[in-house]
């Protein structure tokens, strides 16, 4: 998708939906995590799948992210006055807002000063 970008790391939360160690769990193994290890074995052997520790949502990124987003989709929503059937859209908006946006807490000095767009295109 990106030339020059290779996918090292997949973080995923601790739900047993999608991984193997909670065992005690009825929802441990299911087709989740069968297709993830499918995923992986059709050729990224490099792959390393990384899981949060139970009940830390905030260490993944990734929740951190999907709630600025659905954050920032509902604030256009309200303030448009507008029904969820658009939710589609204000999603696609939320998300084009804050590509636009420089991330001033990154760790990373060019992040804190440039958009993720602009450091993709």
């Amino acid at each position: 998708m990106f030339p020059g970008v290779e996918l090292t790391t997949l973080t995923l939360d601790s739900d047993p939906t999608w991984t193997k160690i909670n065992s005690a769990s009825s929802l441990a193994g299911t087709r989740n995590v069968a297709a993830v290890d499918a995923w992986i074995a059709e050729g990224r052997p490099h792959l390393r799948i990384k899981h949060s520790p139970p009940h830390t949502h905030a260490l993944n990124p990734a929740e951190n992210a999907m709630g600025q987003v659905v954050y920032k989709m509902n604030f256009f929503l309200h303030q448009a006055s507008l029904s969820m059937i658009w939710w589609e859209d204000m999603f696609s908006a939320a998300i084009t807002v804050l590509n636009g946006l420089p991330r001033p807490a990154s760790r990373d000095l060019i992040r804190r000063h440039k958009p993720p767009y602009e450091l993709v295109f």
